[in-house]
């Protein structure tokens, strides 16, 4: 299992991005108990790869990962419980879920925002990092605050000082 992990960084890009690698991950591997924490640190190696040239195949690797999650552990899932009461390798696979959506999202979280059929997966993917956030779990708390900030940093270099506080509805009222 360890050794797929580490040689992912040693595949070349065309193989990862141009065969059906990360489909076979996603569908064959992810799934699976034993073999779930290591496919998904293996798709978060991917994603944190930094090739634009393969913007589709993010897409791609971001859509089909996150349906795989869904299907294992709904949104309707509470995640503080689940880790409370899960065994280590399901503990680990929550925190190996922070780090790819975390991942994911602040390399390529432009450009999935762009994709409007990708909308609702990254709706779907900052609930489960508010979800996951909310673990008691000091490490984990680290993965999604260090996401939180990226996200907060981002929003501010967008629209610094804004005289229109869009993310802040209520202060439009009490301006009024």
């Amino acid at each position: 299992k360890q050794w797929y992990q580490r040689r992912v960084r040693g595949i070349p890009l065309g193989y990862i991005f141009e065969t059906k690698l990360i489909s076979q991950l996603t569908f064959k591997f992810l799934s699976v108990p034993d073999f779930r924490n290591t496919t998904l640190k293996c798709l978060t190696e991917i994603a944190g790869i930094d090739a634009r040239v393969h913007a589709d195949q993010f897409c791609e690797l971001f859509n089909l990962t996150m349906n795989q999650i869904k299907t294992m552990l709904p949104l309707t899932t509470n995640l503080c419980d689940a880790y409370k009461s899960g065994r280590d390798d399901e503990q680990n696979f929550i925190q190996n879920m922070a780090l790819f959506i975390s991942t994911i999202l602040k390399e390529h979280g432009t450009l999935i925002e762009s994709k409007n059929d990708l909308h609702t997966a990254l709706l779907e993917a900052l609930h489960y990092l508010v979800l996951i956030s909310e673990v008691e779990e000091k490490e984990i708390f680290k993965i999604c605050l260090e996401y939180w900030n990226c996200l907060a940093s981002d929003l501010y270099r967008e629209s610094p000082y804004s005289s229109n506080p869009i993310c802040y509805p209520m202060l439009q009222n009490n301006n009024a």
